[in-house]
């Protein structure tokens, strides 16, 4: 069986990652896969030498068109059996080109509660007539897939995402890390994971930091993460955020990073403030790291967090709202996670009875319960 997964960059976002892990995973277990990407990106993931000769690059700088044909002749030619597109645009060229190609099983994955707008959108509705599969990272994610685009259930997975939990098990102490990322041992910490984009909504980010500015001026906020590849301005528009806001002493932006666990070990919150989102890779990343979670209430975050349990959840953009004052729900819950509490072992146990089930389903095992 020969497998193909495409994903439009290897930036150090969570599909990216997913993508990387699925396909040492096949490989480990004997099956011919390769991941195909066709933007660049500066600071990408690494991968093993050994998956060298199945990373492929298939530039698309030469417009849609000629792209289309190249994966399409390459599909052909290979004679794949498995086409499975990561991520919106991804998922559409590995359907049409697929089924220009005669590949039998064409999968687009969908990892957000939300359609795409315009004109993917208007592709999207017409891949229902190319796609054999559509791939949800979360409940939600196939609700939407079946309600809002009218894809039939028979032909709707949920593979949930998974992580590497030992990765974020470090010995380093959290006043070591600290010292590493230059930060003094008294002062609150709050950090956000995150790819540059829109939808991730970083200037939520900042009007928070403002409020709880007010009240810890000693807090240091951290922001991880460089622009998407579709979306280069981001990260320029969020640090002018931050200028006009007169921030630049409080928010640290780390841009791409490999040692994001040991970033988590500093923090003593990790925030979340996407406005649409499956399952999120940074929510998992955080509560194995043991970390207190404040995230918007969007709901892909339900799967994983019980207010007050796991993590805490606030209402999107709820600094918009007029009432809204330094005493808003998310300064407050953040202010109580900067005293880490019981939270913590409740959140990582729950990452790793999820990710296990998770990882079963990926690789085509049964759980150890009955799927949910």
């Amino acid at each position: 069986m020969k497998v193909v997964i495409l994903v439009d960059s290897l930036i150090r976002g969570g599909a990216e990652r997913q993508a990387l892990l699925t396909l040492r995973e096949l490989v480990r277990r004997g099956i011919d896969a390769r991941l195909i990407y066709y933007y660049e990106s500066q600071s990408g993931y690494d991968w093993p030498p050994e998956l060298d000769a199945r990373v492929i690059l298939v530039r698309k700088d030469r417009g849609s068109l000629r792209f289309i044909w190249l994966l399409a002749r390459y599909l052909r030619r290979e004679r794949v059996d498995i086409v499975h597109g990561y991520k919106d645009s991804p998922g559409i060229y590995a359907s049409l080109c697929g089924w220009l190609a005669g590949v039998p099983v064409r999968i687009i994955g969908h990892r957000s509660h939300s359609l795409p707008g315009g004109i993917l959108r208007i592709a999207f509705r017409f891949m229902r007539h190319f796609a054999t599969a559509w791939i949800g990272n979360a409940q939600a994610v196939t609700a939407v897939l079946k309600n809002d685009l009218g894809v039939p259930p028979n032909r709707l997975l949920v593979v949930s995402n998974g992580i590497e939990t030992a990765r974020f098990r470090t010995d380093l102490s959290a006043q070591a890390a600290r010292e590493h990322l230059q930060i003094a041992p008294n002062v609150g910490v709050v950090t956000m994971v995150a790819v540059m984009r829109a939808g991730k909504n970083h200037r939520m980010f900042v009007r928070m930091a403002a409020r709880i500015l007010e009240r810890r001026p000693d807090t240091v906020f951290l922001l991880v993460g460089d622009s998407d590849p579709s979306e280069p301005n981001c990260l320029a528009e969020v640090q002018a955020e931050v200028n006009r806001a007169g921030l630049t002493d409080s928010i640290r932006f780390l841009g791409t990073r490999t040692d994001v666990p040991e970033i988590l070990r500093a923090t003593d919150v990790s925030v979340l403030t996407t406005r649409f989102e499956g399952l999120s890779n940074a929510l998992l990343e955080s509560m194995a790291a043991g970390v207190s979670i404040v995230a918007t209430d969007y709901i892909g975050a339900r799967e994983l967090l019980q207010d007050g349990v796991e993590g805490f959840l606030v209402p999107l953009d709820e600094l918009r709202s007029e009432q809204a004052t330094w005493r808003t729900p998310m300064r407050g819950k953040i202010e109580r996670g900067v005293f880490r509490g019981s939270l913590n072992s409740g959140a990582v146990q729950i990452a790793l009875d999820f990710i296990k089930k998770s990882c079963a389903r990926r690789c085509g095992e049964k759980p150890d319960e009955d799927n949910q």
